[in-house]
């Protein structure tokens, strides 16, 4: 999670999320990947909005994500992502 914050304080993002935050988020998506919903062995915090396109840090706008998802996601909004997982 470091990396995350100190990429958000470089950018200026508002918000931040906590260890606490993640395990929330994690539970509340039932140990799966929120963009392919297989199951999370390891898992990677991802931004909803992303930080390069205004996104904050704060825990309303972070998901648990498996790397590949993360990885192609990069910085996507949601809508511009989820279609290329159909």
């Amino acid at each position: 999670m470091g990396c995350h914050l100190y990429r958000a304080r470089k950018m200026a993002a508002p918000g931040r999320h906590t260890a606490e935050d993640v395990k929330r988020q994690l539970a509340s998506q039932n140990g799966l990947c929120y963009w392919c919903q297989q199951p999370l062995e390891t898992y990677q915090v991802d931004h909803l909005i992303p930080l390069a396109r205004g996104g904050s840090n704060g825990p309303e706008n972070i998901v648990c994500a498996c790397q590949s998802c993360n990885s192609r996601k990069h910085a996507k909004m949601p809508w511009e992502f989820a279609g290329r997982l159909l």
